[in-house]
């Protein structure tokens, strides 16, 4: 099946794939050749793409997937490999704002905390694909 992934800022992705695990705001789903049509909503987490050589991973900050004749179109607010996150700059953020969450007002805090599942979803992705080459 094919699929593309684009950024608002960027294509990523585009090829032949055997799979792809994504997570909706419904739970974690995979797609296979032959998947029946889909329209789901993604939630900030991270994003796998199998071919027949490689698996590749991507943070990914909402969006939509589509699944339509073996075609699978991801689009997302924001998407991003792990080599492109400097994992101690996003641990140090990450702890920064979970400091802040604890004394923000409540206006601010679904800002804050969607701040900070977007930090901990880049940190996952770097662990993931940091254990996939061990």
């Amino acid at each position: 099946m094919n699929c593309t992934l684009v950024s608002q800022y960027r294509p990523l992705f585009a090829g032949q794939v055997e799979l792809v695990a994504a997570r909706s705001v419904e739970g974690e789903f995979a797609v296979m050749a032959g998947h029946a049509p889909l329209i789901a909503v993604l939630d900030a987490a991270p994003l796998r793409i199998k071919t027949t050589t490689e698996e590749h991973i991507y943070a990914v900050r909402h969006g939509l997937l589509r699944v339509h004749s073996d075609q699978v179109s991801i689009l997302t607010e924001e998407a991003l490999l792990p080599v492109e996150i400097d994992r101690e700059q996003v641990m140090q953020q990450h702890a920064k704002i979970a400091t802040l969450l604890q004394s923000a007002a409540q206006e601010n805090k679904p800002q804050l905390t969607d701040e900070l599942t977007w930090l901990a979803v880049q940190i996952k992705v770097v662990k993931q694909a940091h254990e996939s080459h061990e």
